[in-house]
């Protein structure tokens, strides 16, 4: 089975476009030319130089080799027992994070509209 290369960074990706085109013969100009990029942009990307590259200079350049993408789920590692047993410690215990911490929830946003509704309609019959 060929395994596709884990791309973590900008970088890697970069990496690994060189290595395609070089694999199909074509040069850093013709590339640059079908994917509408400099060739001084896409050799920066190629070596790793372009940590925050536009996404959509990036896109051009893989279609423009005949790349896909395809997101896979990263798989975390167990971590050892007793880090686990720390980390669920910590998850259970009064520092954990709250869930909605800060944000009024879709129930308390519904109760406040009922509020401000009846608070409304008892003006409106005021009038």
């Amino acid at each position: 089975m060929n395994q596709s290369p884990q791309i973590q960074t900008a970088a890697d990706f970069g990496y690994q476009l060189r290595e395609e085109r070089e694999k199909r013969g074509i040069t850093q100009a013709e590339l640059a030319a079908r994917a509408d990029v400099s060739t001084r942009w896409l050799s920066n990307f190629e070596r790793g130089k372009s940590p925050r590259a536009e996404l959509i200079k990036v896109l051009h350049v893989a279609k423009s080799l005949g790349l896909t993408f395809e997101l896979a789920e990263v798989r975390q590692k167990e971590l050892p027992p007793q880090q686990q047993a720390l980390m669920d410690a910590f998850m259970s215990g009064p520092y954990a994070p709250k869930p909605n911490a800060g944000y009024p929830t879709a129930t308390h946003q519904q109760s406040n509209a009922k509020k401000h509704t009846a608070e409304a309609l008892e003006h409106d019959g005021e009038a």
